[in-house]
C-alpha cells in the first residue's frame, strides 16, 4: 500500500505498513529455492522504487536490507540482488525462446546443482512445490467424480483386440459420444444408400449424398473407420489424466508409440531418448 503525504511542494508517496506488521518474510533457512527468496527481495525493491518519492527511497531501501537481515538473509545474498536490480541484468539469464526448460520438485542442495548444470548445458530449470501436510491430509475439499474429470488420454478397445488411443480436454463420456455420433451418421447414411431411389426428406427435397456423409464420418474418426469394418462392441477407458494440453499430447504419443493401434498418425513428435525408459518400465503398455 502507498502512504500519501501532503507537503508544500505537493503530494509525496512512500510505502505504508500497518502498526501490526511483523516484518516476517520467508526465512532464508526454509526449504525453498533460492530463486524464490531472490524474487521476494527483488519484488520488495521494485515496490519501493515504484511507490516511494525520491526523498523517501533511500530510507525504504535501508529498511528492506534491515528486515531481510532479520530474516537471516546473508549480506552477500542481499548485496547481489541489489546490484542486479540497480546495475544490470542477471548474467545467467537464458533466452526463453531458444533453450528448453525442465520442471522438477525442489530438494535442498540437489536443486542448486541442477540449476548450475542447466547453465552449462543450456537449459532452464524451474522448481515446483512438493506435496505438504495440508495437501496430503486435507479431506474437506470436494472431489470430482472420475467420470466427470476433464483432460485425459483414453483408449477405445474393440472386442476384436483392436485399440485406438486419443486425447481430449473434455470428459471421456463426451469424447466417446462424439465417436458414436459419427458412427451413427455413417450407419444412417449406409442405410439410405442401400434403399431404392434417391434420398430425400419428407418435403421431397434432396438431402446430402450418403456416400459423402459416410466419407466425412470416416475422415472424422479412425474409430468409425474401424467400426465400419467390424461390428463388435467398443469399450472406452481412461489411461491417464492430464490438464496441460502439451503434456497430454506427449503422453498420447508415448502410448501410441508403444502399443499396436489403428491410429492414423503417431501423435506429437517425441524424442527416442525416452523409448528405452518406457520399454524397461512398461509404463505405457496397455496389455
Amino acid at each position: 500500500d502507498a502512504l500519501l503525504i501532503r507537503t508544500n511542494e505537493g503530494l509525496k508517496t512512500r510505502v505504508f505498513r500497518k502498526s501490526t506488521h511483523t516484518d516476517l518474510y520467508l526465512n532464508f533457512s526454509s526449504h525453498h529455492p533460492r530463486s524464490v527468496m531472490r524474487g521476494i527481495l527483488s519484488g520488495m525493491i521494485d515496490r519501493a522504487i515504484h511507490l516511494c518519492s525520491p526523498e523517501y527511497l533511500p530510507a525504504e531501501l535501508r529498511y528492506i536490507r534491515r528486515i531481510f537481515y532479520k530474516n537471516n538473509y546473508p549480506k552477500q545474498f542481499i548485496d547481489q540482488v541489489f546490484r542486479r536490480k540497480f546495475h544490470g541484468q542477471n548474467p545467467h539469464r537464458l533466452d526463453t525462446l531458444q533453450h528448453p526448460c525442465l520442471v522438477v520438485p525442489y530438494i535442498v542442495g540437489l536443486g542448486e546443482k541442477i540449476v548450475a548444470l542447466g547453465r552449462r548445458l543450456g537449459f532452464r530449470v524451474f522448481f515446483k512445490s512438493s506435496p505438504n501436510l495440508r495437501s496430503l491430509l486435507r479431506t474437506d475439499k470436494p472431489k470430482i467424480p472420475k467420470d466427470k474429470k476433464t483432460g485425459l488420454v483414453y483408449t477405445v478397445e474393440c472386442e476384436c483386440s483392436a485399440i485406438y488411443i486419443g486425447e481430449t480436454g473434455n470428459t471421456l463420456e463426451h469424447r466417446f459420444n462424439q465417436h458414436k455420433n459419427s458412427l451413427t451418421s455413417y450407419n444412417n447414411a449406409k442405410t439410405l444408400l442401400n434403399q431404392d431411389g434417391p434420398p430425400s426428406d419428407r418435403r421431397g427435397r434432396r438431402i446430402l449424398n450418403p456416400r459423402a456423409t459416410m466419407e466425412r464420418a470416416v475422415q472424422a474418426s479412425a474409430v468409425v473407420e474401424h467400426a465400419s469394418q467390424c461390428n463388435r462392441p467398443l469399450h472406452p477407458k481412461v489411461l491417464c489424466y492430464e490438464n496441460n494440453l502439451h503434456l497430454r499430447r506427449i503422453k498420447e504419443a508415448m502410448y501410441i508409440k508403444h502399443n499396436r493401434t489403428y491410429n492414423r498418425d503417431q501423435g506429437a513428435d517425441i524424442s527416442d531418448i525416452w523409448s528405452n525408459i518406457i520399454i524397461r518400465s512398461k509404463c505405457c503398455s496397455i496389455r
